[in-house]
């Protein structure tokens, strides 16, 4: 196997939180937007990382530089006239004036590359525009013309998709998932090939041993007092209540070690109604279905988890599974299940498709035609009652997302391009916690929630199509993953940029996606990116073969406990039916 370049970090200077505040006052005093505040900062972000990176990221050979100009201009034209002229004055700094880096040839033809088609996606989104017809657009133009090489190719003067363009015209709902789907592809693009070892917690041989030896004495203990519990309830209820608490706190202990986070973790979350909301979820879905598996279970509390996570981190609220959260987290088992089955024709999912789409748009002329289809009707339904679609469009808005990123990702089957792969990827998983947001509480209060629910969300289907690489290669449902296996890839620098962009998205010390919050939130927030971590270990750990032997003698230190142990053990699985037992 062959493992990619790597790319020298992206130094992103201290500048950059200053300019967002900057811009985002700016913008707040020209009426703009919550949302345009949010794009304007992710968008200058974006384009001074090109700026500071241009040397390093070429070196990689993952980049597609004639993307990159796409999503930048994207958002920049998204943003309208008054933020156009602080992008200028970048742009002439940068991408106009700055000297050819490095002096290797392939270095400099992909700058001049990124150069003209750049000021080509500037020209055709100003043309676009009122702003064209103003003096200070005509002085740019002409800037653009002067600088633009005479025999640059013609395919960097294509026009954007008429779909894709119409997003500039006004801030409607789809044109913000397209803006951010372009965005975040060009970030994923310039994530640094390094891991975060500022954030990561790393651990010697011993402490990994010494982790996994409290585990078992801790487990030993709590069965015995498990085991117990029945027949001293009987005789002295005080004395089984106070086992009960010593029962719980090893089990709290116990999931903390495994799953990386903090000790006290698992205490936090039972002040803010975590394990009574998913006790709630439990029973509320085996009421509904009480043939539900409990692999179904697990896979839609998964959902239900984030769904909690973003109520407390963006809503700041208690857990609470809402006729929302608990609709929408179910439609994971019921439609994944279906889509994914390959007995299944692919007619009869797009038609299912179609129809389910129909529903959420409100149009229920079609009924289901089978128990499945019943299923999510229902589920359709138990989410209108919570969040009427006249009051909140957005919620079904985020659905509708969501089930059209589902119908691009049955395309996943065929032979697809790398690149054609990432799109689905960021789609389907950027627009699946985009929901989260929306079914917590209806609406999205401020805009740096659509960034991180949107970015969390990509960041977590990686993590998703990691953990199923072995059975997606078997069903020959491709993915970044996948694909990088099929040619013979190692993964080292796919996971080492999803750590970073984890940890981009949710760690608090990055101020860009930080509002006046409560303290458990950001707790919450380091501690999602811990989580987040553990799980590539084992997803790192059950497919080996994957990555090179350095990166895997690297790696190994941020890991909890022995990868052997971390191999096999079912975190997820085995917290749900503790909190099911309310042992935790």
């Amino acid at each position: 196997m062959k493992n990619p370049g790597q790319a020298t970090p992206v130094a992103v200077n201290d500048f950059l939180e200053i300019t967002f505040d900057l811009v985002a006052r700016l913008v707040v005093k020209l009426d703009r937007s919550d949302v345009e505040i949010s794009l304007a900062r992710l968008a200058l972000y974006t384009l001074t990382s090109v700026c500071n990176s241009i040397p390093e990221t070429v070196a990689s050979s993952e980049i597609y530089l004639e993307e990159i100009p796409a999503g930048l201009c994207l958002s920049l034209s998204y943003l309208g006239s008054p933020f156009d002229q602080l992008v200028f004055d970048h742009l002439e700094r940068h991408l106009l004036v700055s000297p050819t880096p490095g002096g290797s040839p392939r270095t400099a033809q992909a700058l001049t590359a990124l150069r003209v088609s750049s000021l080509a996606w500037r020209e055709q989104s100003f043309a676009r525009g009122a702003w064209a017809k103003t003096a200070a657009a005509q002085r740019f133009l002409d800037v653009l013309r002067a600088t633009t090489p005479a025999d640059s190719p013609a395919s960097l003067f294509v026009t954007l998709e008429e779909e894709v363009a119409s997003a500039t015209t006004g801030v409607r709902f789809k044109g913000v998932v397209e803006w951010l789907c372009i965005g975040t592809k060009s970030l994923w693009r310039l994530l640094p090939s390094t891991l975060p070892e500022e954030t990561l917690q790393s651990y010697t041989e011993q402490e990994q041993l010494g982790s996994l030896d409290r585990c078992r004495k801790l487990r030993k203990k709590a069965g015995t007092i498990e085991s117990e519990l029945p027949e001293l309830r009987k005789k002295d209820p005080a004395e089984a209540d106070r086992k009960w608490m010593e029962m719980r706190d090893y089990n709290r202990e116990i999931s903390a070690r495994m799953l990386g986070v903090d000790h006290h973790f698992f205490h936090d979350m039972a002040t803010v109604n975590m394990f009574e909301a998913t006790q709630d979820y439990i029973v509320k879905s085996e009421a509904y279905d009480p043939e539900i598996t409990n692999d179904n279970l697990v896979q839609a509390a998964r959902n239900v988890w984030t769904c909690y996570a973003l109520q407390l981190i963006c809503h700041q609220q208690p857990a609470s599974c809402n006729g929302g959260v608990l609709g929408y987290s179910l439609l994971y088992p019921y439609t994944d299940n279906f889509l994914d089955d390959n007995t299944v024709p692919s007619a009869h999912k797009h038609q299912f498709q179609r129809t389910f789409g129909a529903w959420l748009e409100g149009d229920y002329s079609t009924p289901p035609a089978t128990k499945i289809e019943r299923k999510v009707l229902d589920q359709v339904l138990s989410v209108e009652s919570k969040f009427p679609r006249n009051e909140f469009p957005n919620a079904f808005h985020s659905l509708t997302a969501i089930n059209d990123a589902q119908t691009a990702s049955l395309s996943q089957h065929a032979d697809l391009s790398f690149s054609h792969i990432l799109g689905v990827t960021v789609y389907k998983g950027g627009t699946s916690v985009l929901a989260d947001l929306f079914m917590g509480d209806g609406a999205a209060s401020d805009e740096r929630d659509l960034l991180f629910s949107f970015l969390l969300g990509f960041g977590l289907q990686l993590v998703d199509d990691l953990q199923d690489v072995v059975e997606d290669s078997k069903e020959g449902h491709h993915t970044v993953f996948t694909r990088a296996q099929d040619q013979k890839m190692f993964c080292d620098l796919l996971v080492v940029r999803l750590i970073r962009l984890l940890d981009w998205t949710t760690h608090p010390r990055h101020t860009w996606g930080l509002k006046v919050t409560t303290p458990t939130a950001l707790v919450l927030r380091t501690q999602m990116l811990l989580m987040c971590n553990s799980i590539v270990m084992k997803s790192i750990a059950q497919s080996a073969q994957m990555f090179s032997a350095p990166f895997m003698s690297e790696y190994t230190r941020y890991a909890p406990v022995p990868l052997i142990t971390l191999k096999s053990e079912k975190s997820m699985k085995h917290l749900l039916m503790l909190v099911r037992k309310k042992a935790i």
